[in-house]
């Protein structure tokens, strides 16, 4: 799933983006395993946020319904704005949440902005 030139590895493509656009909630969940145990820099966890970002760009184009919905995206977001290295990306973490086109992206958002507020 992640090549050398993914996201985890500081640099992506629109061959990425398109891929990661298709699994939706999966992306975050694998993510979720791969970094389990490391010690995660800020450059790390943009590029984590930018898979949450990329994985729901457009829910009719997730191929597996139940992961239109962002749970494992949201458990990540909460583990990664716990970590000390997190501090000062208040903006990643908002435009990972941005509400985009279509009524499930919408919802999922709302709900993640009313997890993590930022005010």
């Amino acid at each position: 799933m992640l090549s050398h030139e993914s996201p985890m590895y500081g640099a992506y493509s629109g061959w990425d983006q398109k891929y990661f656009s298709r699994v939706g909630d999966a992306a975050p969940a694998a993510a979720n395993i791969f970094l389990e145990g490391k010690n995660l820099t800020a450059t790390d966890i943009r590029l984590a946020l930018l898979i949450v970002e990329f994985s729901f760009e457009d829910p009719a184009e997730i191929k597996v319904e139940s992961d239109r919905e962002p749970k494992a995206a949201l458990l990540l977001l909460q583990r990664l704005q716990g970590l000390p290295a997190a501090s000062g990306l208040k903006d990643e973490f908002v435009e990972a949440l941005r509400p985009t086109s279509g009524p499930v992206r919408y919802e999922s958002r709302t709900a993640a902005r009313q997890a993590y507020p930022t005010g």
